[in-house]
C-alpha cells in the first residue's frame, strides 16, 4: 500500500516536472523558424517576449514583412532587425518606411538614403527573392522627398540591378538612376509606384531582364508623357495606373506603348492624351478601367481620345470597358459610325451601373463588335 502511495506520488512529481518545463523553447531553432514563418509579423515581434532566447529569433525568419506595420516602424527598428538576422537567407523583404522628419534636413534625409542603401545590400547578400521597398513623405505622398536629395550618386546601389536573386521587385522610390549595366536574370515582376522615368532608362532596364514577364507602373510620370518601349523585352502583362494630370498646362502627358511580346494589357486610372499603341501584335487582353472623364475642362477630345484607343486595341479577343468609358462612347454615339473599323473582340465585359446616359455607348459597341460571341454586363 505504502509503495503505490510512493509510486503515484512520483507520478504526480515527473508530471509537474513537465509541466514546469518550456517544451517549446527546446526545440531547435530550425523548427521555431518554422512556427514563427506562418504568422503574421506583428505576431512573431510579440513572440519575442516568450523568453530571452526567444528574443531576436524573429529577425532570421525567411520573410520580413515590416508592411504589415504601415509606416509605423523606424528606419531605425528596421535596420536593426536587418543587422541582426546574421547571413540566413532572407526570401522576402517588405518595408514601408514613411519619412517623418527627415523630410525637413536634407542631410538627414541624405543619411536615410545611405541607410536605405545598406538594407539593399544586406538583404542581397542574403538572397532575397522578393524585395518591396515603399517610401513616401509624410506631408504630401504625391511629392516624393528622395527626389531633392543632395547625394549626386543614384539612391540605390548598382548591386541592385545586377542581382541575381531577385524574382519581384517593388519599388516606390523617387526617380530610378541604374547603371548602364542591367543584368537581373531571375526577375519575372517589376513594379515602379510614383516614380520619375526616362523612356531610355526604362528601355534599358527591360532589356537586362530577359525573364521578365510582368511589368506595372503606377502614378509614374505625373509631370508629362510616359514612354514603355519593350521591343527588346519579352513581357506578357504591362499594367499602366495613372493620377491626375492637368496641373502642367504646357505638358503633353501622352502614353506611348511599343510592346510586341505583351498578350494582356491594363490601362487604369486617370486619361492620358493622346495614347498612341505602336505594336501589340502579341495582345490578346485589354482592359480599360478609366475615371472621372466628364469631368474636366478637357472632355471635349475625351470621345476621340477613347475611339482612337479602340481602334488600336481592335484586333483583341477580350475587351473590357469601365462605365466611364461607356457613357463617354454615349455622349458621340448617335452620330458615331464605326463600320470602318474591324473589331475582333470576341469576349466582352462591360462594367456598368445600368444607368440612362450608358445605354447609348452600349449599344455602340454591340453594334460595332460584330464577331463578339460572349457578353458579360455587369
Amino acid at each position: 500500500m505504502e509503495g503505490g502511495t510512493m509510486a503515484a506520488g512520483d507520478a504526480q512529481n515527473q508530471r509537474c516536472l513537465l509541466l514546469d518545463t518550456d517544451r517549446l523553447s527546446e526545440l531547435p531553432d530550425s523548427v521555431l523558424l518554422h512556427i514563427l514563418s506562418f504568422l503574421h509579423m506583428r505576431d512573431a515581434i510579440s513572440a519575442a517576449g516568450i523568453s530571452r532566447r526567444w528574443r531576436h529569433l524573429w529577425t532570421a525568419t525567411p520573410c520580413l514583412d515590416f508592411c504589415s506595420y504601415g509606416a509605423d516602424l523606424s528606419p531605425d527598428f528596421i535596420h536593426t532587425a536587418l543587422m541582426l538576422g546574421g547571413r540566413v537567407k532572407v526570401r522576402a523583404f517588405r518595408a514601408a518606411v514613411c519619412t517623418g522628419p527627415y523630410q525637413d534636413v536634407s542631410d538627414n534625409r541624405d543619411r536615410f538614403i545611405m541607410r536605405v542603401r545598406t538594407w539593399v545590400h544586406v538583404v542581397l547578400r542574403r538572397g532575397v527573392e522578393e524585395f518591396h521597398l515603399d517610401c513616401y513623405d509624410s506631408d504630401n505622398a504625391y511629392h516624393f522627398f528622395l527626389q531633392e536629395s543632395l547625394l549626386q550618386e543614384s539612391p540605390l546601389p548598382d548591386i541592385l540591378y545586377t542581382c541575381k536573386s531577385l524574382v519581384s521587385l517593388w519599388m516606390r522610390f523617387g526617380i530610378m538612376k541604374p547603371p548602364s549595366r542591367i543584368s537581373m536574370t531571375s526577375l519575372k515582376s517589376l513594379t515602379l509606384c510614383r516614380s520619375e522615368i526616362d523612356p531610355v532608362v526604362l528601355g534599358n532596364v527591360l532589356a537586362g531582364c530577359p525573364i521578365l514577364e510582368s511589368l506595372t507602373l503606377e502614378e509614374c510620370n505625373t509631370s508629362g508623357g510616359l514612354k514603355v518601349n519593350a521591343e527588346r523585352a519579352n513581357l506578357k502583362t504591362l499594367k499602366i495606373s495613372d493620377v491626375i494630370y492637368g496641373q502642367y498646362p504646357d505638358s503633353v502627358y501622352e502614353l506611348l506603348i511599343s510592346a510586341p511580346s505583351i498578350t494582356t494589357l491594363a490601362i487604369q486610372g486617370y486619361m492620358r492624351m493622346p495614347y498612341h499603341m505602336n505594336d501589340l501584335s502579341s495582345l490578346v487582353t485589354a482592359s480599360v478601367d478609366l475615371r472621372y472623364m466628364l469631368h474636366w475642362e478637357v472632355e471635349r477630345g475625351n470621345y476621340e481620345c477613347l475611339r482612337d484607343l479602340l481602334r488600336d486595341l481592335s484586333h483583341v479577343r477580350v475587351l473590357r470597358l469601365c462605365s466611364w468609358c461607356v457613357q463617354v462612347l454615349s455622349v458621340k454615339a448617335p452620330e458615331s459610325s464605326w463600320s470602318s473599323l474591324d473589331f475582333n473582340v470576341m469576349s466582352l465585359e462591360l462594367v456598368v451601373g445600368f444607368i440612362p446616359r450608358e445605354f447609348p455607348g452600349i449599344f455602340l459597341t454591340l453594334r460595332s463588335f460584330t464577331k463578339l460571341e460572349y457578353l458579360k454586363i455587369d
